[in-house]
């Protein structure tokens, strides 16, 4: 058995990387960090990352470590696809395929759900529906459990570990991707690219995947979703390109996978702010050297 992986990243350091900076050998970002009064350097090996995050009861060790790790070896390549076809693109240019499109929903998908914050939200939701069954088979049995099987029912209540395993194996089920895949790439694809990303670069963080409700101008999970109304992802590539995909419409049919040559540092900060709302604790980023 191989050595046991204790620091787990929920964000890729691949993805991290191309928000920061060299200093040394050592990707440094800047973080901002909502616990702390100024933001601080760090490497990015030391941020979004926690002690045995992923270690559930009924897996192996470091099982979905592995399972995440396998899916983040295809970024260098697909982000370095989205970043070329960018480079030497005109405006209103196509630059992304099906292909990539279906290569990034993945990503997407992934990240989008091991986050601390995603990790947060429904493990609550999950407690309150395992309670809800266990409520409701105590009260139609009535009197006729024992107490070993009134025990096994309530080794299940507010037992965040089996609702958090529950949660992973329905998230990276094969059926649940498709399904999630199929409803990006069901929406309007736009990549903006930064016009002044030296000077008001795009910014991440420990919860990269942003949820915008265009409709309340909320973000984060208890407005929006996959397929309700009204919901726009962002996805930072890196300082200078974003992925957004909208939800479809007459008016951006004839944007669908293009590029946005974006000269609109609001834009960008309004970005900036929403990570900093939907993150845990941190957001990360750097300027041109």
């Amino acid at each position: 058995m191989g050595q046991k992986t204790r620091k787990e990243h929920i964000v890729p350091q691949t993805h991290i990387r191309n928000f920061s900076y060299k200093n040394k050998n050592t990707d440094k970002v800047i973080v901002v960090d909502k616990n702390k009064e100024k933001p601080y350097l760090s490497s990015v090996d030391d941020v979004a990352c926690q002690r045995d995050f992923y270690e559930v009861d009924d897996k192996e060790t470091n099982y979905w470590e592995k399972w995440y790790g396998k899916i983040e070896q295809n970024i260098p390549m697909i982000y370095n696809s989205i970043i070329i076809n960018c480079k030497f693109a005109n405006n209103k240019e196509k630059v992304l395929s099906d292909y990539l499109k279906r290569k990034l929903s993945l990503i997407i998908i992934s990240q989008l759900l091991r986050t601390e914050v995603s990790k947060k939200h429904f493990t609550e939701l999950g407690l309150e529906i395992t309670t809800n069954i266990i409520d409701g088979i105590k009260y139609s049995l009535n009197q006729r459990l024992s107490k070993e099987q009134t025990d096994v029912l309530n080794k299940y209540r507010k037992n965040e570990n089996f609702v958090y395993s529950l949660a992973l194996e329905h998230w990276n089920s094969k059926k649940f991707i498709r399904k999630a895949t199929n409803m990006l790439m069901d929406k309007a694809w736009i990549i903006h690219k930064n016009l002044h990303y030296k000077k008001v670069p795009f910014v991440t963080s420990d919860t990269p995947v942003i949820l915008y409700n265009f409709y309340t101008n909320k973000v984060g999970f208890e407005s929006n979703g996959l397929i309700k109304e009204g919901t726009i992802i962002y996805y930072p590539i890196n300082k200078e390109l974003l992925v957004a995909l909208y939800p479809k419409s007459k008016s951006l049919e004839k944007h669908n996978n293009k590029i946005d040559f974006l000269n609109d540092n609001s834009f960008v900060m309004n970005f900036n702010k929403s990570n900093y709302k939907q993150c845990e604790r941190q957001v990360f980023y750097s300027f041109e050297n």
